[in-house]
Formats: structure tokens, C-alpha cells, sequence
């Protein structure tokens, strides 16, 4: 995981300086907003700093000028310990409306919904303590502990961020948002499963985005 947070941030930074140099030698680099555009996204979630969260792909088209349908797709697989490991997925749609161009920069609001699904893995040893009746002496078993936990959510969300076009089809962006999300869950140990209390969140999404598109 961390040679993939590093080679995306190498690129990251290569593609900024590039960009950098090619819009000085070049200022007709103008933002694509037209209907009918379409790009292909790749982005990454939960900048803090440095602690990926998950990556995703996704795409957008634009239905009119300035006015975009998104979708997107999200995965993550982290391992917090040795006995300790997640996995999960989302699913998001939305609209982005762009607002006037500031040079080569597209600033943009908008609104999405989304469904997620993870699993966190626990296993733990256990002390199982065996009394002998003839000896008196109590002995000591070590088997592992399997708890499984699986959470769905559901949130809504506006958002805020912009393009910058490095290139004539290539930009990179942010965006942050502000929503509200309810998650469930559950606990498996063994054969018993116990329902967790849900909960509700209303705020700013605790994990940015930072995304790469290219127009084609």
C-alpha cells in the first residue's frame, strides 16, 4: 500500500510540474466544459496526510455546457495489524454544474448520493483453560478468534472543487463535501451474530479527494 501511495503521489507531482511548464509556454490551455465531453477519472480519498483511504475510478459526461452527470466506483483493502484487516467498495452518482472559468481552472459545485459496503476482519488468540481432574493442574489452549464485522451506509451529499487543465485533455482537482450518512452494522463471532447500534453523521466528509481526468 505504501509503494501505491507514493508512486501516486510521484505522479501527482510530476504531472503539477509538468503542467506548470506547459502553461507558461502555452496560455491557450482553456478548461472543457462543452456538451458532450466526457472524461475518465482516477482519484484517491482520505488525504490525511497521506493515509490513503481507498482509490476509484469513475467518469463524467456533460449532458450541457457546464452541466456534467458523474459516477464512480471506490475500493479499499488495508491491514492494520496482523490480526487485524478491511476491505470495501462504494458506489456514488451525481451532478457537477461548473461555474466561469478562472484561466486554465474550472471551479464547480454540485451534488451526489452513494452506497458503501466493508468488512473488518479481527483475529485474535484466545486462552482456552483446561482443568485435568487427576493432576489438579490447569493447562492452557490458544485457538484464534475470528470477529467479522460488515457495515452498509448510505449518504447524500453537496460538494465543491475544481479542475485545473495541465494539458489541453488533462487536469488535475479537489473537491471537498458536506453531507449526510447512515450506516449499519453487524458482528459475527463464530455462529453468533449480534446487530450494531446504526448510526447517523451530518457534516464535512472527513476524506478529500484528490482526482486526475482525461478528456477524450
Amino acid at each position: 500500500m505504501k509503494k501505491k501511495i507514493y508512486s501516486i503521489t510521484i505522479l501527482i507531482v510530476l504531472l503539477f510540474a509538468a503542467g506548470t511548464s506547459s502553461a507558461q509556454q502555452n496560455d491557450a490551455i482553456a478548461p472543457i466544459t462543452v456538451k458532450g465531453s466526457a472524461a475518465a477519472q482516477l482519484f484517491v480519498q482520505g488525504m490525511a496526510p497521506f493515509q490513503v483511504s481507498s482509490f476509484g475510478v469513475g467518469g463524467k459526461y456533460f449532458l450541457a455546457d457546464g452541466f456534467a452527470l458523474r459516477a464512480g466506483v471506490s475500493f479499499n483493502s488495508r491491514s492494520y495489524a496482523d490480526s487485524l484487516s478491511s476491505t470495501g467498495f462504494g458506489i456514488n452518482v451525481g451532478f457537477e454544474s461548473h461555474c466561469r472559468p478562472l484561466y486554465a481552472i474550472s471551479p464547480y459545485w454540485g451534488a451526489s448520493i452513494g452506497f458503501d459496503h466493508g468488512k473488518i476482519t479481527d483475529t485474535t488468540a484466545g486462552t482456552i483453560i483446561l482443568a485435568s481432574k487427576k493432576s489438579g493442574v490447569n493447562s492452557q489452549a490458544t485457538n484464534p478468534v475470528v470477529s467479522t464485522t460488515s457495515s452498509s451506509g448510505f449518504g447524500v451529499s453537496v460538494l465543491a472543487g475544481f479542475d485545473w487543465f495541465i494539458f489541453k485533455n488533462i487536469a488535475l482537482g479537489s473537491e471537498l463535501s458536506f453531507g449526510i450518512s447512515t450506516n449499519s452494522s453487524s458482528t459475527t463471532i463464530g455462529s453468533t451474530t449480534v446487530d450494531n447500534p446504526a448510526s447517523t453523521y451530518i457534516g464535512f466528509s472527513p476524506m478529500g479527494s484528490v482526482h486526475v481526468l482525461i478528456y477524450f
